[in-house]
């Protein structure tokens, strides 16, 4: 007996022990939506066998209180995709709204109704759904970690986030065609290091400063090697910074101060000493005042460029996209779908030879692919975050908590981002989001393992 609890927990911690590799992998190899095919293949089949091991180790879910809403989130959303690909009779798909044009094809070819799904676009609903198995492999597995896994994740992310970052540099100092770009298309005028996108590059980046912090506040050791700690912290932020101001990118540049706001957050409590407080905080802000000019100078061109009235500008895009949800509602029309539904949708002033594949406002784009059920089951999703961070930095003293309380940063910095923007449809991103929601559960302990 006691041999096979050797073997079940020898197993348990192996599977556990991939985890970090797992994460390394996403960061490297999922930085695109569209340009990385065959990476993003490799990190779903591999969500797809991490998931199969997680099973056929056996492992419970120990749900706690504050993650039965995440389950039956889970289920649910699970649940109304399957059901989108659902063949339904031509009695009832010709009911659904936005479905007349693709009747009135037929007729007009002179071919008999098909069995149709609701999913107006099944072969890329089913790309769609399958991205999911990153996050959902990378949730199941960071949630019962222990506080050790967890240090070792975040110092995993900060050498990933740093290793980006000195790349974006060098990409811009070898030119717009460097062989250091990885994805094609991308931005050739910007740093984008491990990503096709900068703005998705600036977004990870920032978002490894409150963990970064994390891992230095939760060292245990005396107070030379803190401050050889810190000064390495301060080394990172300053190349993460560059990085970010290099970039361009407004978003970036924001949640940069709110990064680095939320770093001396995270720091303060750890530090007994008021003359360390005072120098970092002086550094803190500092930094700041440096990314809040940056943004000044560098947004009132930026801005303007993107939000002006212009086709594909985002202010153009979100009620276009929204116009197309209300006219597919309640059901949506399917995952995938946004791309062909967007473009019947596109008022003729702003068709143009460029293809719109995604609205740049995710929430927006679930309400058109997933009707009123994804508009809810994200906006319950959205009150159970908020509801965490409530509780999460009302144990603020409790240094247990640290990972969640940086966690719930970065977590918020993605889901503020997504308003104006899609990183989580990067594997990359997608992966990083569902560790951080792993992490706002407390960390088990050895007799809950």
């Amino acid at each position: 007996m006691l041999r096979l609890l050797d073997f079940h927990n020898n197993r348990e911690k192996r599977v556990e022990s991939m985890l970090p590799l797992w994460l390394w992998l996403c960061l490297l190899l999922g930085g695109a939506s569209q340009g990385g095919a065959i990476a993003n293949s490799v990190l779903q089949v591999g969500g797809a066998a991490l998931i199969a091991l997680w099973l056929w180790n056996g492992k419970r879910l120990n749900i706690r209180q504050d993650e039965h809403i995440l389950f039956y989130l889970l289920i649910a959303a699970m649940v109304w995709i399957a059901i989108m690909f659902v063949p339904l009779p031509p009695t009832i798909w010709q009911l659904l709204p936005g479905r007349d044009f693709v009747a009135e094809g037929y007729r007009l070819l002179g071919m008999k109704l098909p069995w149709l799904s609701m999913a107006m676009a099944p072969d890329r609903a089913l790309r769609s759904a399958l991205v999911l198995l990153v996050p959902i492999a990378t949730w199941l597995l960071v949630r019962r970690m222990d506080q050790t896994s967890r240090r070792r994740m975040a110092m995993g992310i900060a050498v990933i986030a740093a290793i980006s970052a000195a790349i974006g540099l060098l990409q811009m100092s070898t030119g717009p065609n460097s062989v250091l770009r990885l994805y094609s298309p991308t931005n050739q005028d910007s740093p984008v290091g491990f990503f096709a996108n900068t703005n998705h590059f600036s977004l990870f980046l920032a978002c490894s400063l409150p963990l970064a912090a994390a891992w230095v506040a939760t060292v245990d050791t005396r107070k030379p090697a803190k401050r050889k700690l810190l000064l390495g912290l301060s080394i990172f932020a300053a190349l993460v910074a560059t990085a970010l101001i290099v970039g361009k990118s407004v978003a970036g540049l924001a949640f940069l101060v709110l990064g680095l706001i939320g770093t001396a957050h995270i720091l303060w409590s750890r530090f007994a000493s008021g003359r360390h407080k005072l120098v970092y905080v002086t550094g803190v802000i500092t930094a700041a005042l440096i990314a809040v000019a940056a943004l000044t100078a560098i947004g009132t061109g930026t801005l303007g460029a993107k939000f002006e009235n212009a086709p594909t500008s985002r202010s153009n895009m979100t009620p276009v996209t929204i116009s197309a949800g209300t006219d597919m509602a309640p059901t949506g029309s399917g995952l995938g779908s946004f791309a062909q539904v967007y473009a019947m949708h596109q008022p003729d002033r702003f068709t143009t030879t460029t293809w719109v594949n995604h609205a740049h406002n995710d929430y927006a784009e679930l309400y058109l692919e997933l009707g009123f059920p994804g508009l809810i089951l994200v906006a319950i999703f959205l009150v159970w975050f908020l509801l965490q961070g409530y509780r999460i930095w009302q144990q603020r003293d409790d240094p247990n908590m640290l990972f969640a309380q940086a966690a719930w940063l970065s977590g918020s910095f993605m889901l503020l981002h997504s308003i104006v923007d899609y990183p989580l449809r990067t594997a990359a991103m997608a992966a990083l989001f569902a560790a951080m929601i792993g992490l706002l559960s407390r960390p088990p302990t050895v007799s809950g393992r």
